[in-house]
């Protein structure tokens, strides 16, 4: 539709340490655990929505999020 404009509220964006496991664990219905393999700092991903990650922490993050960042090849596989 033309015009209209949608919001929409992008959960808390969790960090921890590296695990050896490279595969993007599911957290619920609609989060995974991932990790970056390169810094990416202020990124806007969506409308409005501006994220930095940083290598080597593992990061709980949308599936949006997760399927953006690895189309771009931007996940650790």
């Amino acid at each position: 539709m033309q015009g209209r404009l949608t919001t929409v509220a992008v959960p808390e964006i969790e960090s921890e340490e590296v695990v050896e496991d490279n595969t993007p664990i599911e957290v619920g219905s609609d989060m995974v655990k991932m990790r970056v393999n390169t810094d990416l700092e202020d990124v806007t991903i969506g409308q409005g929505n501006n994220f930095t990650f940083y290598r080597n922490r593992i990061y709980t993050v949308p599936k949006w999020v997760y399927n953006h960042l690895d189309e771009k090849g931007l996940v650790w596989h």
